[in-house]
């Protein structure tokens, strides 16, 4: 979390969108540094950057090792982080606050 921790410091908003299953001591730290809200029946996820940059999260999938890999798509398209973002706030506006 020192990441989050350097772009709160440079004042940068921070807001995150979580399944109502991650632990409370979780929910805590990530509050220092964000907006931290709680959705129930959360799937995937993702990244939205700058209005352009856009890393969709899908899932996971099993890997040869039996070790779960991250599926993800990046794109640099404002289209697609447009509409992506347009989707989070939505989420967003049916979340929990987390105090």
């Amino acid at each position: 979390m020192p990441k989050l921790r350097l772009l709160h410091d440079k004042g940068v908003d921070i807001t995150i969108l979580v399944s109502e299953d991650v632990e409370e001591e979780t929910l805590k730290s990530l509050a220092r540094v964000a907006k931290v809200k709680v959705k129930k029946g959360l799937f995937g996820g993702g990244i939205i950057s700058d209005k352009r940059y856009v890393v969709l999260l899908l899932g996971e999938e099993l890997g040869t090792s039996s070790l779960k890999e991250a599926v993800a798509i990046w794109a640099d398209h404002s289209g697609l982080a447009g509409f992506a973002r347009e989707y989070f706030e939505y989420l967003l506006k049916e979340s929990k606050d987390v105090k």
